[in-house]
C-alpha cells in the first residue's frame, strides 16, 4: 500500500447503514460501488485539470473505480467494505492508452523536479467534499436499489 494513499473512515451513517442492510448482498455491493464512483468523480476531474500535459495521453488515462472484491479489500484494510479510487497512468494492452509516467511527475526523479497533481486534487479541503458526496450518492443509490429490491421481492 502506498504511503500516500488517503484513507477515510466515514462515521455517523447509522440510518443509511440500516437501510443498506435491508438490501440483498449483490444490491448492497452495487449501491456502495455506485456511491463510491460518484463521490470520486470530482477528484478525477480535478486530476484531469491539473495533470501536466505534453501529449495528453496521461490525462486520458484518468479513471474512477470502485470495488467490493474481497481480494482487493484485504490489501488495504481488514474493515473496508468498499474501495473507491481515481487512477492515473493505467497500463493497457493498447500502447496508445498507456501512460506510466504519472509517478515520475508526481514525485519527481533524479533529473526532474516533482510536479504534484494527484495529491493536490485530494487535499484536506476536498476530503470533506468527497465524504459529503459519498453520503449523498449513497442515499440516492439506496433508494434506487431499494426499489429494485421491492420488485424482486414481488416476483418471489
Amino acid at each position: 500500500m502506498s504511503k500516500d494513499m488517503v484513507k477515510i473512515k466515514v462515521h455517523g451513517l447509522k440510518e443509511l447503514d440500516k437501510a443498506l442492510n435491508k438490501l440483498d448482498l449483490d444490491l448492497r455491493k452495487k449501491t456502495a460501488r455506485e456511491a463510491g464512483r460518484k463521490a470520486m468523480e470530482p477528484v478525477a476531474k480535478d486530476i484531469k485539470e491539473t495533470v501536466p500535459v505534453d501529449s495528453g495521453r496521461l490525462r486520458d488515462t484518468v479513471r474512477v473505480s470502485a470495488t467490493t472484491a474481497p481480494s482487493r479489500l484485504k490489501k488495504y484494510s481488514k474493515k473496508a467494505s468498499m474501495i473507491a479510487s481515481a487512477n492515473v497512468g493505467i497500463k493497457s494492452k493498447d500502447p496508445a492508452k498507456t501512460a506510466t509516467h504519472a509517478i515520475h511527475l508526481e514525485y519527481g526523479t533524479e533529473n526532474m523536479k516533482p510536479q504534484p497533481f494527484i495529491r493536490k486534487s485530494f487535499n484536506e479541503g476536498k476530503k470533506k467534499r468527497t465524504i459529503m458526496l459519498f453520503r449523498k450518492h449513497l442515499r440516492i443509490s439506496i433508494n434506487k436499489f431499494a426499489a429494485r429490491q421491492a420488485r424482486r421481492n414481488i416476483k418471489k
